[in-house]
Order: C-alpha cells, then sequence, then structure tokens
C-alpha cells in the first residue's frame, strides 16, 4: 500500500512482540502495538478510540488521543477549516456510526469555534 510520506512503517522489537502476544485477549491487538510501538519509539502521543485501551495507554505514560482529539488538533494546526472539520466530524457519526451526545458536539463545536447554524446537520 502506498502511504504519504509524512508516514513512517516501523516494527517492533521481539520483546514489544511477547508483550503484545501476552496482552492480547484484554485489549486488540492492533490497540496493544500501537501503545508497545509509542513506548519503543518514546513517542508519548497514541491514537486509540477505544475506552479500555486509552486507560491502558495512560497508565503506561502514553497520552491518547482519539479520532476526534485528531480532528481538533488538525484544525488547531491549520490543516483543517472550522467547516470541513465539524463536517468530518458529522462524516463520522452519519456515515461511518460513531455515537457522539449532544454535549459532546457542542464541546467539538467549541473548540472548532465556528457557529456552523444552517451549514453543518444537527
Amino acid at each position: 500500500m502506498d502511504l504519504p510520506g509524512f508516514i513512517e512503517c516501523r516494527e517492533l522489537s521481539e520483546i514489544g512482540h511477547a508483550f503484545v502476544r501476552g496482552a492480547i485477549g484484554t485489549l486488540h491487538r492492533g490497540e496493544v502495538e500501537a501503545i508497545v510501538l509509542a513506548r519503543e519509539q518514546g513517542i508519548d502521543l497514541v491514537a486509540i478510540d477505544d475506552k479500555a485501551a486509552r486507560s491502558r495507554a495512560s497508565q503506561m505514560g502514553l497520552r491518547p488521543i482519539g479520532t476526534l482529539g485528531l480532528i481538533v488538533l488538525a484544525h488547531r494546526l491549520g490543516h483543517l477549516d472550522a467547516l470541513t472539520a465539524m463536517t468530518k466530524v458529522d462524516e463520522l457519526v452519519d456515515i461511518h456510526g460513531l455515537y457522539l451526545s449532544s454535549h459532546v458536539r457542542r464541546q467539538i463545536r467549541s473548540q472548532l469555534g465556528g457557529s456552523f447554524t444552517g451549514t453543518v446537520k444537527r
């Protein structure tokens, strides 16, 4: 698969693989691999949505960020304007079935700094 140039593929160490094998069952393999790889590479921010995996990442000294957090971060860094960011959030809900409470949606709108009246659903 062709990946953008800013994405680097890295392999887990043998110790990391052993840790993943031992941890399977409590968390999804990909989540455990992301946590272990972040620790091995000295990266403190790790993208994880699952609540249990986020908790485990925090316990291991990492800072988990979810998909919604990545969208807000991309907006703050100037990679997405507020309307595009909110549209991405709505697509996660409408197309991919992500459940968001109205409270969380209001928080996201507030963080994006947009009113979105008449431009974005919900």
